[in-house]
């Protein structure tokens, strides 16, 4: 399993603000908790951003579902 690195800033601001916001934490068992120092990255396949818990500190990690532009 290797991690192949993406640019999170490469996204528009509002769907930066959106990955970003909309986050769930294990550790908090909470929702919408915001990440912080986001990282964007690639794995089999599936991309995800992980960070850490605006709450809790712990690292949280979000996949990201990306919409097929024709539909």
């Amino acid at each position: 399993m290797i991690k192949s690195h993406r640019d999170f800033l490469a996204r528009s601001a509002v769907e930066r603000r959106c990955i970003v916001q909309n986050t769930w934490c294990e550790a908090c068992g909470e929702a919408d908790v915001g990440t912080e120092s986001p990282r964007e990255y690639e794995e089999n396949g599936r991309i995800y951003v992980e960070g850490i818990c605006g709450r809790c500190g712990r690292t949280v990690r979000s996949e990201v579902i990306e919409k097929d532009a024709s539909q």
